[in-house]
């Protein structure tokens, strides 16, 4: 699976704004809607990559570890 950034300049070089929670993807100007819509448009290529680490992805890490010693 590709990680796709939410706060990185796009690829011609102009800053977008990132994104912050799902109901931020829509909105004009971040990379979230920048990177949708080059998947729509069959362009992967074209995508912002990156590892952008949330809330979410802390928990989850934490829960792993927790799980992990728990065993």
């Amino acid at each position: 699976m590709v990680g796709l950034s939410t706060d990185r300049e796009g690829p011609d070089g102009r800053q977008l704004e990132g994104s912050k929670g799902h109901s931020a993807y829509l909105i004009p100007g971040t990379t979230s809607q920048y990177n949708i819509a080059a998947t729509v448009a069959g362009l992967p290529e074209q995508r912002i990559t990156g590892e952008t680490e949330g809330l979410g992805d802390l928990i989850r890490g934490g829960l792993e570890a927790w799980a992990d010693a728990s065993c």
